[in-house]
């Protein structure tokens, strides 16, 4: 799953066939890009709940998890 594409819409996170409900919070213009946090629920039998960091800084995304993981800088994906 670590291939696969993050992606992100106003209210669903999906990585492969983890999908998250986001509720976000406001976005703010920092130094060196743009940042916003979000819930995110993840999950369908066992909902886990997680605060979510998104820094957007150039055109590279970079995602903070509340455990000690970070997803980036991520890259859009060529639209076909």
């Amino acid at each position: 799953m670590l291939s696969e594409p993050f992606e992100i819409g106003p209210e669903w996170l999906r990585q492969g066939q983890l999908w998250c409900m986001l509720s976000w919070g406001p976005v703010e213009r920092r130094e060196n890009g743009l940042f916003s946090a979000a819930y995110a629920r993840c999950g369908e039998d066992s909902v886990r709940q997680y605060f979510l960091g998104v820094k957007l800084e150039q055109d590279e995304l970079t995602l903070r998890w509340d455990f000690p993981v970070k997803n980036g800088p991520l890259r859009r994906c060529p639209v076909h």
